[in-house]
């Protein structure tokens, strides 16, 4: 079987092909809480989104394991 050629492209082209993984989040406003699972950074910030309508209840809870660093 040929070895099939090499592709590049930038990551503005691969989110066009996975555009499941690129979503636009909550934007970088507040505090940085860790990755995503598409790898982006994930900031929160329950006052800067309350006052913009995103969140009308801003209440969170933290779920794992035990010993797992919450």
């Amino acid at each position: 079987m040929a070895e099939r050629p090499a592709h590049r492209c930038t990551t503005r082209h691969a989110q066009a092909i996975y555009p499941f993984v690129t979503g636009g989040g909550l934007g970088g406003r507040g505090v940085f809480i860790g990755r995503d699972s598409g790898g982006g950074a994930f900031c929160y910030d329950p006052w800067v989104l309350y006052g913009d309508g995103t969140l009308d209840d801003p209440n969170a809870i933290v779920l794992g394991k035990l010993g797992q660093g919450k």
